[in-house]
């Protein structure tokens, strides 16, 4: 091990509602923040991409459309622990439900 280098755990990435799977799958420097790429399992309209970092919201963004072959790209900025959880979930949820 390096002497002087802070290993702290690093942040799980799930996939949550809709996402079939996401990458990357940990994060090991959440101060850099990290930007993420993930497909849906199923096409939906009106839908809004969400990036939870605990139970906070660290990214949220509309789209008209969502579709399985294509990949959707989500950033988020430097994170800290949030709510005590060192995991992260993305999820894309319909406009009514937000």
């Amino acid at each position: 091990m390096l002497e002087g280098v802070d290993r702290t755990a690093p942040f799980r990435v799930n996939a949550g509602k809709n996402v079939k799977f996401v990458v990357p799958q940990l994060i090991r420097r959440p101060e850099r923040g990290a930007d993420f790429f993930f497909r849906v399992e199923h096409p939906e309209r009106a839908v809004r991409a969400r990036v939870l970092a605990g139970r906070e919201e660290a990214y949220s963004r509309k789209a008209k459309m969502v579709r399985p072959p294509e990949m959707v790209h989500a950033p988020m900025e430097a994170a800290g622990e949030r709510s005590g959880t060192r995991e992260v979930v993305i999820e894309v949820v319909s406009e009514e439900e937000d």
